[in-house]
């Protein structure tokens, strides 16, 4: 009974409570979470966690089941694709011809800014990275960032962390990470064998470990001063809760696991059915002929014949009521798909013909606040790595004995230079994400779009606003105002005649 209960309790989702346990059972709690979550969204939920069949009988579920249906891999897939859906630029600008950025900043974000943000884009490789951290997330519940460096190269960039690598973690009042600690096992081609890597970092101090004992992986030292002031380290729960962890993309696994079970179950019926022999009771002879079934490519067929009254053929596969049971499965599928509206949205606009990306918003609702919701926890973790990650960039830019990779910069390290530890507090690395589309506009519903915004433009130039502002206020593309305002210099420098004269005049007057 002890080992029936244990295993149960292996298996199901169980969410800590801060306080209540020590930290190896908080621990053992979050990586169960995420142990399921992943198993869930790789179709292994039935078969990879050793408790499934004590958990089965236990709860009256088929210890045979399949996942015949499991939306999981389709919801988590959904959020990995719309929270940063389009591309990444190289400088952090808007990209042209309407295309969709995937982060798009906002537009007061000062272009030396939006310089560094795509620098770190491009050294973490983010444009791949921005859909693994969804996916994380939205599977196990919770993702870590960390703003990482490479002292050889000169580099710095945000680097996702798998929740169960976070060992131990603690808060400040305001969710800012004070301490963690990092653990992971690798292989070492040059040992040939196995280590766990062990990172502890505080406001104060940064030490890394092979097994127990302190080692220096990146010849920065073993154990050293935190020079960073803060804990390099954001967190991100995909559904907030009052705890760590968070809750994963998927609402109701359990309608998800008795719907399994209930259809795995029906399935193996009808194959056992079409297999089971029958039992003949009563007659007398009972003489096996043969029938040619070769038009159906399987050899002949045996059919009993039987002589004699009272002859009754009994099955042998039980008394399931299919046609309940194919009902039972109808309305409990509805009930899933109703609580993850994620994963039918695109069948059902599909269904509908054809309707704009503004439609999609409107009848799609419900898809959308969820969307928005994940997004902002998503937005706001991404926002203060790169915010890290700069001060850091800044930082080893303007030090007197700049480390590693930093001593003679690079055009792409300079990018830092506006910026250091103290840029945070003053306000030079704040930034936002802007909102962005449930459903990428077409190219039409872009023209469309763009010729309301010129005549909106158009309307407030008569009222006579600014140009530029009003631009701003109808939001034009950031490439229509730059080119605007570049015209109207150009225009304005001509005015001045003589004082300015045309390139070719100046070009003969210095020949």
């Amino acid at each position: 009974m002890t080992a029936t209960r244990n295993a149960i309790s292996a298996f199901k989702l169980t969410l800590a409570n801060p306080g209540e346990s020590a930290v190896n059972d908080l621990y053992a709690d979050r990586t169960r979470q995420y142990a399921l979550g992943w198993n869930i969204y790789t179709n292994q939920a039935f078969n990879a966690l050793g408790g499934w069949s004590a958990y089965a009988a236990t709860e009256g579920l088929y210890v045979k089941t399949r996942p015949i249906y499991n939306p999981a891999t389709v919801i988590v897939d959904f959020y990995a694709a719309h929270i940063y859906q389009g591309v990444l630029s190289e400088d952090g600008r808007n990209l042209p011809e309407g295309a969709q950025l995937a982060i798009p900043l906002s537009r007061d974000t000062p272009p030396e800014l939006k310089a560094a943000i795509g620098q770190l884009w491009q050294w973490g490789n983010w444009q791949q990275k921005k859909a693994w951290m969804v996916t994380t997330g939205a599977a196990k519940g919770d993702v870590f960032l960390e703003a990482v460096e490479d002292f050889a190269a000169g580099r710095v960039w945000p680097q996702v962390v798998q929740p169960e690598h976070i060992r131990d973690i603690e808060f400040d009042p305001r969710g800012n990470i004070t301490y963690y600690d990092k653990q992971y096992s690798f292989y070492s081609r040059v040992d040939k064998r196995s280590f766990r890597y062990r990172k502890v970092v505080t406001r104060d101090t940064i030490s890394t470990y092979r097994d127990d004992n302190l080692f220096d992986y990146d010849g920065n030292g073993a154990e050293r001063d935190n020079d960073y002031g803060f804990v390099p380290l954001v967190y991100n729960a995909h559904r907030a809760t009052d705890s760590l962890p968070g809750a994963p993309a998927v609402r109701n696994w359990n309608k998800i696991e008795l719907l399994n079970s209930l259809a795995t179950r029906v399935d193996a019926y009808i194959r056992v059915q079409s297999q089971s022999p029958n039992l003949i009771s009563g007659g007398g002879k009972i003489d096996i002929a043969s029938v040619d079934a070769t038009k159906n490519a399987e050899s002949d067929l045996k059919i009993l014949k039987v002589d004699g009254e009272n002859v009754a053929v009994h099955p042998l596969t039980g008394n399931l009521d299919i046609s309940a049971a194919e009902e039972r499965i109808k309305s409990m599928l509805i009930e899933v798909e109703h609580d993850h509206p994620e994963a039918t949205m695109y069948s059902q606009l599909r269904s509908m013909g054809e309707v704009t990306g503004v439609a999609a918003e409107i009848l799609m609702g419900d898809v959308k606040g969820h969307i928005q919701n994940a997004r902002a926890g998503y937005d706001s973790a991404t926002i203060r790595v790169h915010q890290m990650c700069v001060s850091i960039g800044g930082m080893r830019l303007r030090e007197s004995s700049p480390a590693g990779g930093w001593r003679n910069p690079t055009d792409q390290q300079k990018k830092f230079s506006p910026y250091d530890l103290n840029s945070y507090a003053r306000g030079l690395i704040n930034f936002d994400i802007d909102d962005r589309p449930l459903v990428a506009m077409t190219p039409m519903e872009r023209a469309a779009l763009k010729t309301a915004q010129y005549g909106a433009i158009q309307a407030g130039i008569a009222a006579e606003q600014p140009v530029v502002w009003q631009m701003e206020q109808d939001g034009a593309e950031e490439a229509d105002i730059r080119a605007y305002s570049e015209a109207v210099n150009a225009a304005d420098m001509l005015s001045f005649g003589d004082k300015f004269p045309a390139p070719k005049e100046l070009a003969n007057a210095t020949a």
